[in-house]
């Protein structure tokens, strides 16, 4: 099978297997990394945790700073309300319009349809 220190029995086999196997420790090799950035945005629910009823405007932005949840915070708004969201929940905030602070915390699921589903409902 080695013959003459050819490991395949044709260039375009050896070409190949390089190919393939330089992409799959490119792959192996950058998992972690994948897993460390994707597992900030996979669940906000620790922040949305340290919120709490009562607690200050200020207080809540340094909060969500600190996790690198960016949402518009706003001066002089209509509704006092922050949202933000992750892959399965969306979490918003209400504030007092008087004292700027924290009075309700909602926390919605968001519901995904199945792949299946959403074909079979477009064919409809």
């Amino acid at each position: 099978m080695i013959a003459n220190g050819n490991l395949t029995g044709s260039p375009r086999k050896a070409i190949s297997l390089i190919l393939v196997c330089g992409l799959a420790v490119g792959v192996v090799f950058n998992i972690p990394f994948f897993i460390l950035d994707v597992s900030e945005y996979l669940s906000r629910m620790e922040p949305f945790r340290q919120i709490t009823l009562d607690m200050s405007q200020e207080e809540v932005s340094n909060i969500l700073q600190k996790n690198h949840i960016t949402c518009a915070i706003p001066e002089n708004p209509v509704n006092y309300k922050i949202e933000f969201s992750d892959f399965w929940r969306k979490y918003a905030i209400y504030f007092h319009p008087g004292t700027r602070r924290v009075v309700r915390k909602v926390l919605l699921f968001r519901h995904y349809d199945s792949p299946i589903r959403r074909l079979l409902d477009r064919e409809k």
